[in-house]
């Protein structure tokens, strides 16, 4: 895995809160069970605590037990519980790599429901997936939040080029509001929030490449892309460290990875503006490609109107999107100041 930057139909967007039953499958064992009440206790210490090493660690050390994933529902939960917890500490290739075995998982669990045959799981390879070294998730957890420095497109589209055959392609939607919680444009005079984005794509050879960015005012003068003042020139700048609020994710097919590509390449050549070409409308579009349609992601400020980080953020916090994607019709939201682990419609 890459370092931070450096390298289906109808509605299927609402996740369902609480996982399936403790003992559904027949044949479960005490072993497994008593795996499923560790993982419970991870998931409570951390609501209680907010450790999020900690908490990697168990999931971790439950994960490489031989038995762990024999289950396909205590399989796809422990995948799913460190995939949330890898977004929050912005390992995002990690996260869309155990999102994507917990899909696999569940896809295999209905195929065979409907054959009536076992299904082959690779196990191996669940358990290569997730354990990763220690020292990696405590870099990760220590690394201080920093301003985000301009990058060229080029560059970002150059990282994806690294001559190896992809296995999936993915983006996640990050939001940053004002006020956590609020529909408010903009809170004291310089906090307006922000939206941005992360490309992921995953390699055969377990590699992966991340690049979080987003689309910013260049802000030559002081006035520049403010209500008074709206327009500004843009630069690019990578967000593989700035905090967010909320996030929602999705794999892509390749034809939508490129047009996201070609679509911050189009961005990147146009100038800002406060009103209607801002870092959520570039988060927004960016999204819509992929097929994320959210609702009520306007409003108002003195002298202006648009897109904003405040209402964008509040719609995914009330679920007033749709994934429009039949062909990846799952889709992943996490939201920073809400635990709550969710689990694959």
């Amino acid at each position: 895995m890459c370092g931070y930057a450096h390298a289906g139909s109808g509605n299927t967007h609402s996740p369902i809160s609480n996982y399936d039953s403790l003992l559904p499958e027949r044949n479960y064992g005490s072993v497994r069970a008593g795996m499923f009440l560790e993982v419970l206790d991870a998931e409570n210490n951390f609501k209680q605590s907010g450790n999020m090493q900690k908490t990697m660690m168990k999931l971790y050390r439950i994960a490489g037990m031989k038995k762990a994933f024999r289950s396909n529902t205590l399989g796809t939960r422990i995948l799913l519980d460190i995939a949330n917890i890898s977004t929050r500490l912005k390992m995002y290739s990690q996260a869309m790599k155990c999102y994507s075995q917990a899909i696999r998982i569940k896809r295999e669990k209905g195929l065979s429901e409907y054959l009536d045959v076992k299904p082959a799981t690779d196990t191996t390879n669940d358990v290569r997936l997730i354990m990763a070294d220690s020292l990696e998730i405590t870099s990760y957890a220590s690394v201080l939040i920093t301003a985000s420095l301009p990058i060229q497109s080029h560059d970002i589209q150059n990282s994806f080029l690294d001559g190896k055959t992809a296995l999936a392609y993915a983006i996640i939607l990050h939001v940053k509001q004002p006020i956590y919680g609020k529909r408010k444009a903009f809170y004291h005079i310089n906090n307006v929030g922000h939206t941005f984005i992360t490309l992921v794509k995953l390699n055969d050879d377990n590699s992966s490449v991340s690049r979080s960015f987003g689309f910013y005012p260049a802000k030559k003068n002081f006035l520049s892309a403010t209500p008074v003042h709206p327009g500004d020139q843009a630069v690019i700048r990578d967000d593989a460290l700035h905090p967010w609020d909320e996030t929602v994710a999705k794999f892509i097919s390749e034809k939508k990875f490129n047009r996201i590509l070609a679509n911050l390449e189009k961005f990147s050549c146009t100038r800002y503006n406060l009103n209607r070409k801002n870092c959520t409308d570039f988060g927004l579009s960016e999204a819509l490609i992929a097929g994320i349609e959210i609702k009520e992601t306007s409003g108002k400020w003195p002298l202006g109107k648009g897109n904003n980080p405040a209402n964008a953020g509040q719609s995914l916090l009330e679920k007033k999107y749709e994934n429009v994607d039949t062909e990846f019709p799952e889709i992943f939201p996490i939201n920073e100041s809400q635990v709550v682990f969710e689990d694959l419609n």
